[in-house]
């Protein structure tokens, strides 16, 4: 099935709100971005999530946590902090989207 809801209610500036695809940070990242954030708490069971894909459910921009379900096998709904997360849509996964600001590069 394609995507419903291209254009519709937001205005033109409005991020797609759900249903995008995201990356957890890696484990160390993770647990800090949770550590410090006011709403949230580290439970072992996210460091489960580090580095998985998943999809976003809802965006909370009040305390900046989102909602994220992975689908199996991890089998998880989440709320995790918003700037633990990569967004996957329109980036190209396969190798230098030259994004530029990977946090953890390979050295030769």
């Amino acid at each position: 099935g394609g995507m419903p809801g291209m254009g519709g209610m937001g205005g033109p500036q409005q991020q797609p709100d759900n249903g995008r695809r995201v990356r957890v940070a890696d484990l160390e990242q993770l647990q800090s971005s949770v550590t410090a954030h006011p709403a949230l708490d580290w439970d072992a069971r996210m460091a489960e999530l580090a580095a998985q894909e998943g999809i976003v459910k809802t965006d909370d921009p009040s305390d900046g946590t989102t909602h994220v379900t992975f689908p199996a096998p991890v089998g998880v709904v989440a709320w995790l902090p918003t700037d633990a997360l990569t967004d996957l849509d329109g980036t190209d996964l396969d190798g230098g989207g030259g994004g530029g600001d990977s946090k953890f590069e390979l050295i030769e």
